[in-house]
């Protein structure tokens, strides 16, 4: 089978079952809203029937005047709706359609692309020429025309989306459509909407009507009373709404308040959490493959191979067959239809592989893992080439040459060698100041804490002094957050925040460098995990274990926790009872795992916040894998350390499991199956990776051999003095040159002049190159310029220069394309 024999493939696709990949009607999905679409099947929403879409424009005048005297005595305010109404359906019958909503449909309003209200209105006045020479309306025409607009609206004529509702600000809408509409939860829901977390008469002001509007466009966009709406409807909203470029909040606070009044069920955090889960199809259908046929391969494909495979797993293979795979076949060859690609298409996308890339398709730096990519494509076309053995009615035809040869995945040993390389370099400069960080990470909390307790003794207005620096306390009456301004700058301060961020820094550094979990393990810590483990043997009495639940390999293991990390503990479980006022008991939360996306049981979670934006009064929200990679940056910037050349080292979370890895090795006192144990590995090869093993035997033996040497031949072995020092450090700073280093002999001078673009002791690296290569332009046009003006002498040193360019750039591209495959072909038979 060949690439262009397509028409066998056509007519014998019946082993592969038909999976339909379109959505079903009753999913609503937004044309902008990316994020919806990639949610797939899960959302369902159903909106109410319209049942007036077929009104002619005398009736809705009629139902207008009507709607509009439930609202108002105001006969003014009547006729000025009825007048709007009318003369927004002047508008609409500019555009085509069977109905109204076809006609609102096909108008620029329908996307939201024309902008304000005043936009809006701009554009429903010019179509209708209403202001007859006029180029804009007057202040009446712009409350006619919105009044016309709410109206129909509020009479489900035209069911707008958020890409219009959101620019198009409405303050009547809600009091419009609740009203004529006769919603009999309107007044209910909104009689006792609590706003006690809210301070003052303007804030809670703002909050109600904001709260009020956002309900009125959920039932403007689904048609449905308040007491209809579902969690379906809240998400796809949310998501339609971020389609327009600006985020939806306090959507879980319209949850709460229907829920509370037994309006509606789910939880929409929740809710919205598990759309980002897919199965097979759903990957395909995302990722846009255009071929029917390959994509129903593609999708059984990844059905077989997902029973076996976690989900962070599951789209990591699904986006390189997909996305990096497939998708650039279609580019590539535009509709081809089988597997079986062509050696040139085949090359064309190794090569497009090669790099990250933009959006456009530009490169933007080698891809450190092309041969874990080009290996599971391969991994793709061995399976179903065995897969055709045992179901050859189902597999047979889609069993071809596989584009990736055996010896293209060669070299993945010596990557992984590098990169264990690599993780020990870091690991060795990270743990020397990992006992600062700590230090660090404690004294901020320790002076934040002092700060509360200093600004908590004082008024509002008053000023103190700490640490050398000047604080005035500004929180409002009745905040519940402590305030503080720097006097000498005007900065602002929440002590609140400033002091959670300062505790659970300190407390996740201190809990990761004793426990060596990962991160998701650490979040998942409940209370339940502690336990307290009598050892038969009495000599070593009472011993505080850690449960680790299993996470990545599905493995449960038991941490014996050290003093420090037993410390943390408790002050963590003493701060949670001071802020929800429970008792022993932690109360059940329900958390997260980001890996699997779905949700997790009610546990007593122990990393959780008490403090933030939103929080209540005894409010604690699940610590998040997003917060904790905030508050360890918080502490890098505080701690500003630096490695031996003086750029700056950052840690990461898990730095700290490599750190742990480390210790343990370096003391001597563990054995490496013990720390494989700790760490939850699958096997030892993983465990040693992680240890950055410093070679103390070594280093011991030589620095031994040091001393013994200098006491025999102490002549030869004494200290170096500064100056001599400063000479020999001298010397190799000054081989730093603009296209590279300079390579000559030590404590000698340039021979050449300094010209270094024509010495062969000038080593060029990546950064000269591209420097050698503007020069090489400049002086082509110094060249051209010399034979213009006939200075011989200048053509012959400009083409030496250029010479000798052009050698450097060529001799760095071979050396560079040295470790290149050359395809020698197959031997021919003579």
């Amino acid at each position: 089978m060949t690439a262009g024999n397509r028409t066998d493939v056509e007519a014998d696709t019946e082993s592969i079952p038909e999976i339909d990949l379109s959505l079903p009607s009753q999913v609503y999905i937004p044309e902008r809203s990316r994020l919806l679409r990639a949610a797939g099947h899960e959302i369902v929403f159903d909106p109410a029937p319209q049942p007036h879409r077929l009104w002619d424009v005398g009736a809705i005048r009629r139902e207008a005047r009507s709607a509009g005297a439930r609202y108002t005595d105001s006969t003014p305010e009547i006729t000025r709706a009825v007048r709007g109404t009318g003369c927004v359906l002047d508008y609409l019958m500019v555009f085509d359609g069977e109905d109204w909503q076809q006609r609102w449909d096909r108008t620029p309003l329908a996307d939201g692309s024309v902008g304000s209200t005043d936009d809006v209105v701009q554009e429903v006045f010019t179509r209708c020429a209403l202001g007859g020479d006029s180029k804009s309306p007057r202040s009446g025409q712009r409350a006619d025309i919105r009044r016309g607009i709410q109206m129909l609206i509020a009479l489900d004529v035209v069911r707008p989306r958020a890409a219009f509702l959101v620019p198009f600000v409405t303050p009547w809408l809600a009091a419009h459509l609740h009203v004529v509409r006769a919603d009999p939860d309107y007044a209910r829901v909104f009689a006792d909407l609590d706003l006690s977390g809210f301070n003052g008469r303007s804030t809670k002001y703002v909050r109600r009507s904001w709260t009020r509007n956002r309900l009125a466009q959920l039932c403007a966009v689904t048609g449905k009373p308040i007491g209809g709406l579902a969690v379906d409807d809240l998400v796809a909203f949310a998501y339609d709404y971020s389609a327009t470029g600006k985020h939806l909040s306090g959507v879980q606070e319209i949850n709460s308040l229907l829920a509370k009044h037994g309006l509606i069920d789910g939880d929409y955090t929740a809710r919205r959490k598990r759309l980002g889960r897919k199965n097979a199809a759903q990957f395909v259908s995302h990722y846009g493959v255009k071929s029917p046929t390959i994509a129903r391969v593609l999708t059984a494909y990844l059905e077989r191979r997902f029973i076996t495979l976690d989900y962070s797993t599951q789209a990591s293979v699904a986006c390189t067959l997909v996305r990096n795979f497939w998708c650039v076949i279609e580019q590539l060859d535009p509709g081809c239809d089988t597997l079986a690609i062509s050696e040139d298409v085949a090359e064309a996308w190794k090569e497009w592989l090669r790099h990250l890339r933009t959006p456009t398709g530009e490169p933007i730096r080698p891809r450190s893992a092309f041969l874990d990519e080009v290996a599971t494509v391969r991994g793709m076309y061995l399976d179903i080439q065995e897969w055709a053995h045992e179901e050859p009615e189902r597999w047979g035809q889609w069993a071809v040459r596989c584009p990736v040869s055996a010896i293209e995945t060669k070299g993945a040993e010596k990557l992984r060698r590098l990169a264990k390389q690599r993780s020990h370099d870091r690991t060795r400069d990270r743990l020397p100041n990992v006992e600062r960080l700590v230090n660090v990470a404690a004294h901020c909390y320790q002076q934040l804490t002092q700060m509360m307790a200093a600004a908590s003794a004082l008024d509002r207005g008053a000023t103190f002094t700490h640490d050398g620096v000047t604080y005035r306390r500004t929180d409002a009456p009745g905040n519940d957050h402590l305030r503080v301004t720097q006097v000498s700058n005007d900065r602002k301060i929440d002590l609140v925040h400033a002091e959670e961020s300062a505790f659970w820094g300190y407390a996740i550094v201190v809990l990761l460098r004793h426990t060596g979990l990962r991160i998701e393990e650490l979040l998942e810590i409940s209370q339940i995990a502690i336990r307290d483990y009598v050892h038969p043997d009495p000599v070593v009495g009472r011993v505080p274990l850690l449960h680790v639940a299993p996470s990545k390999n599905d493995k449960e293991r038991c941490i014996v926790l050290e003093p420090e990390a037993v410390a943390v503990l408790g002050a963590i479980l003493q701060r949670i009872r001071r802020v929800t006022g429970c008792g022993r008991n932690l109360p059940p939360i329900v958390g997260y795992d980001y890996h699997e996306r779905r949700n997790l049981p009610p546990l007593p979670l122990i990393m959780r916040r008490t403090a933030g934006k939103g929080f209540k009064h005894g409010n604690t929200r699940p610590m998040t894998p997003a917060y904790v990679k905030i508050v360890i940056d918080q502490l890098n910037k505080e701690a500003a350390i630096t490695d031996h050349a003086g750029r700056p080292v950052a840690y990461t979370p898990h730095d700290f499991r490599r750190i742990f890895a480390t210790e343990r090795q370096n003391s001597g006192d563990m054995p490496p199956h013990i720390i494989q144990a700790l760490l939850g590995h699958a096997n030892l090869t993983t465990t040693q990776g992680y240890a950055a093993v410093f070679p103390n035997d070594v280093i011991r033996a030589h620095s031994s051999w040091i001393a013994a040497r200098r006491q025999t031949r102490a002549d030869e072995y004494r200290a170096s003095t500064q100056d001599e020092w400063d000479s020999f450090t001298e010397n190799f700073m000054s081989r730093s040159i603009a296209i590279g280093t300079c390579m000559r002999q030590y404590e000698s001078a340039c021979d050449h002049e300094y010209a270094c673009e024509r010495c062969d002791l000038a080593q060029v690296d990546e950064d000269g190159v591209q420097r050698l290569r503007q020069t090489r332009t400049n002086v082509i046009d110094q060249v051209s310029e010399a034979e213009t003006r006939g200075w011989r002498g200048e053509q012959e040193a400009k083409r030496a220069v250029l010479e000798a360019i052009t050698r450097k750039i060529n001799d760095f591209e071979a050396a560079q394309n040295r470790t290149r495959i050359v395809h020698l072909g197959i031997p021919a038979v003579r």
